[in-house]
This record gives structure tokens, C-alpha cells and sequence, in this order.
């Protein structure tokens, strides 16, 4: 019965690692070229009002057929549910979406290539000393012959803390970047280990059962 519920609980593991697994591969991707240590996935910044800040930000095809993507900075929102959402293409950016300039917008990507885009924000002089939320949009459109275009679009998180007191926001160093990233390949390596010891522990029982 042990054995049993220790294979059952194995094979579910696995299961849940190899979705896990799965979930990081993804069509496209974007993520900060310099990762800061508070929150490494998103950029996040504080300064002064008329600053203006030089940044890059790594765009991934993760796919082996070319694709073209276009990349915009949008404004952070608040959905009817009070849920954080952001402003669409084509819509009016008042705030992150308006401070962001990036060196184009249409990118062609070759099979698994990795581009890094480099981008400015300009602070206005007489910019609201608060919190504000915004983000880069990466989106591969589809013409599907319908009248309204569609998009696939993933969303990376810009945070901007306007103030006259500035801190300094740590930054991981190139050494431990790589050891913060997750691997699909340690996932999927767990993954057939958690299978094997679940095999070897049902052929086991089936034998202590036959005896």
C-alpha cells in the first residue's frame, strides 16, 4: 500500500515538473539584458524627474522558423476587476508608454536568434513624484483575412519610482544571472530520474507480490 501511494505520488511529480518543464519553452520571450537582484524578471527603476535612463532588453525567438515580431512600451492600467493590465497598440500613452523610446519596432527574427534591443527613457522634468507601472509589449500578428488583425502578445513589466531621493537598485553580476536561471534541461533530467525510481519501485512490489 507505502509502495503504492510513493509511486502514485512519484508519477504525479513528474507529471508536474515536465508541465513545468514545458511551460518555459514558449514561442518567443523577452527578459531584462541586466537582471536587477530584487526582482530579476521585470525592470524596475528609480530616479529623478527629468532623468533619463539606457537600458537593454534581450527579445528570443525560441522557435526554428523565422518570425517577425514588433516590440512597443504601453502604459500600465487597471482592468473593470481591478486587475493590473495595459494599454494596446494604438492606443494614447500618457505615462511609461510615452517615456519609452527603443531604436525600432519591427524586428525579423531568424530561427532561435536572440536580439538585443536597446532603449532610453525620458523622466519629464515635471513628472509626478509617485510609483508607476507600465511594460513592453512583444506581439507576433497573424493575418488571418478577418477584419480586426490578431496578435500574440506577451507582456514584461516596467516599474519606474519617480522621486527626488533616488536608491541605487542591485544588480545580479553575469555569474550569478546564470545560476538564477532555470533550466528546461535539469526539469526534464529530474524528471526521467522521478520516473525511473518510480519503475524500479513498481517492478519491485509486482515481485514481493507474485512471492
Amino acid at each position: 500500500m507505502k509502495k503504492g501511494l510513493i509511486f502514485s505520488f512519484l508519477i504525479s511529480l513528474f507529471l508536474s515538473q515536465t508541465a513545468s518543464a514545458q511551460s518555459l519553452s514558449t514561442s518567443f520571450a523577452a527578459e531584462p539584458a541586466s537582471k536587477n537582484a530584487v526582482a530579476p524578471s521585470i525592470f524596475m527603476y528609480e530616479a529623478k524627474p527629468g532623468t533619463t535612463i539606457e537600458d537593454d532588453i534581450l527579445v528570443k525567438n525560441i522557435n526554428d522558423k523565422p518570425r517577425t515580431l514588433t516590440l512597443y512600451p504601453a502604459d500600465g492600467l487597471t482592468d473593470d476587476e481591478g486587475k493590473p493590465a495595459f494599454k494596446t497598440y494604438g492606443e494614447e500613452m500618457t505615462e511609461i508608454g510615452a517615456w519609452v523610446e527603443t531604436d525600432g519596432e519591427v524586428y525579423e527574427f531568424e530561427p532561435e536568434e536572440t536580439k538585443k534591443i536597446h532603449f532610453r527613457i525620458t523622466i519629464p522634468q515635471d513628472a509626478e513624484e509617485k510609483d508607476y507601472k507600465g511594460g513592453f509589449a512583444l506581439e507576433q500578428k497573424f493575418n488571418t483575412g478577418a477584419p480586426v488583425q490578431t496578435a500574440l502578445r506577451i507582456m514584461k513589466n516596467i516599474e519606474i519610482k519617480v522621486t527626488q531621493t533616488p536608491q541605487e537598485i542591485p544588480r545580479f553580476t553575469p555569474t550569478e544571472e546564470t545560476q538564477q536561471q532555470p533550466t528546461t534541461f535539469f526539469w526534464v533530467t529530474l524528471g526521467i530520474f522521478i520516473a525511473s525510481m518510480a519503475y524500479v519501485l513498481l517492478t519491485r512490489e509486482k515481485k514481493h507480490g507474485k512471492k
